[in-house]
């Protein structure tokens, strides 16, 4: 069943980073989305995450994030394992600091985009979209990060997915916020 054996890939990556192998738990997360059809390249720099941006910005195209909160919701199972994957990849990303932050942007981003084309997920999407507002409030595009943290919190309640609601809120309070209510 690729349910479980999805599970057994999430597994693998978490264990990984319980054992304190973060890089190597990243680059098996990378391996698992490059075998279901989604790649990054093997060094992500700025011109990566000026990609990605662009990319969501066409998708995006003649939408607001408020526009958004009426998307579809994401049923296809290998779907929705991309966005955990992509979510736990990104998170892990920004806890090694500077020397990944090009790839937390750009894992950030292409989340945002997978939503806007494969639908919302109730789990994955909120944080996704609040991890996109921290990428475009450290690109001092402070009123667009205020939009993508006000879209995940809608998610949050219209999903009523509390178990991602302290995620966002630890994001939004301590990367999105002091930019605009200091």
């Amino acid at each position: 069943c690729k349910e479980h054996k999805f599970e057994a890939y999430h597994i693998d990556m978490m264990n990984s980073l319980a054992e304190r192998r973060p890089t190597e738990s990243i680059k098996f997360g990378l391996q698992v989305l490059k075998s279901i059809g989604i790649r990054f390249p093997k060094k992500t720099t700025s011109l990566t995450v000026l990609s990605e941006l662009s990319k969501f910005k066409f998708l995006l195209w003649n939408r607001s994030y408020d526009d958004l909160i009426d998307l579809e919701e994401a049923t296809d199972p290998t779907k929705i394992f991309a966005m955990k994957m992509m979510n736990d990849i990104a998170t892990t990303a920004f806890s090694l600091g500077d020397s990944f932050k090009e790839m937390y942007a750009a894992i950030s981003i292409r989340m945002g985009s997978f939503t806007l084309q494969s639908g919302i997920s109730a789990l994955h999407s909120p944080h996704a979209f609040v991890l996109l507002g921290s990428v475009h409030a450290s690109l001092h595009q402070y009123d667009i990060a205020m939009q993508a943290q006000n879209l995940a919190v809608h998610l949050v309640d219209k999903y009523q997915a509390e178990s991602v609601r302290a995620r966002v809120m630890v994001i939004t309070l301590g990367m999105i916020h002091p930019w605009r209510n200091p």
